[in-house]
């Protein structure tokens, strides 16, 4: 089922933002996205039962030892130090293949009107934290004609990777009550994050059936989505963290 395709298009794009990260993007993945596709929707009812707080909807993770198939098209793009400034770590990769899931995010226009935190730009890791991963992979699963949007990555006062509390404290505080809860409608916090000026989008990644991208995980980023988009049927995106 998650046989690499014979006719890969690799892009590698730099210079992205006042810290010029690069960023890979793979099309013509899997050799049948349909079947990872139908893989992922027949188990549509089992996501969000180990994530149910995530806040870009509910989260597939289904061990599946033929996910590795992906780790020879990914070994030759994250191995090359040249290309991410000697970011990779040998035993940080190896270690998370070892872990890697079936990983899925199910996020519909509903998942955003009930918890608009997930437009907030974020990090897959904050430089303090150290997590043991260096790449975030995104695949997206949706047909052609239900593609919208992709994958921003962003700029916070000209800053592409923060501590944690030069966003997030800040922009927590500033849109959620004593309870915790966002005080923002989805169409509000669009709104909001858009006419920031200490907020800038740097790039937009473009959603398409069967492509890859990879990134550094310690990059401002989020899921491109507007209110409205995605209320007939979900985004659907495979996640790796590598």
């Amino acid at each position: 089922m998650f046989e690499i395709g014979n006719a890969l298009e690799v892009a590698q794009l730099d210079g992205i933002g006042p810290n010029a990260v690069t960023c890979m993007v793979i099309d013509n993945l899997y050799q049948n996205p349909d079947e990872v596709r139908k893989f992922a929707l027949t188990h549509r009812d089992e996501a969000g039962k180990i994530n149910e707080h995530c806040d870009f909807g509910d989260r597939l993770a289904i061990p599946h030892k033929d996910i590795r198939n992906i780790k020879e098209v990914v070994d030759d793009f994250v191995r090359n130090r040249a290309i991410w400034n000697n970011w990779y770590d040998e035993l940080s990769y190896e270690t998370n293949w070892r872990n890697a899931e079936f990983l899925v995010n199910f996020t519909s226009n509903q998942t955003l009107v009930n918890n608009p935190f997930g437009l907030i730009p974020h990090q897959d890791t904050y430089l303090r934290f150290q997590l043991p991963s260096r790449f975030g992979v995104v695949i997206y699963l949706n047909t052609p004609e239900e593609c919208q949007g992709g994958t921003n990555f962003y700029s916070y006062l000209n800053k592409q990777g923060l501590e944690r509390s030069l966003l997030y404290e800040k922009q927590f505080t500033e849109i959620t009550s004593a309870d915790n809860k966002c005080t923002e409608s989805y169409q509000g916090l669009f709104d909001t994050l858009r006419m920031s000026s200490a907020l800038k989008i740097e790039a937009e990644i473009g959603m398409r059936y069967n492509r890859m991208l990879i990134y550094p995980v310690d990059v401002l980023h989020a899921p491109s989505m507007a209110p409205g988009w995605f209320k007939n049927n979900e985004r659907i995106a495979q996640v790796l963290f590598l």
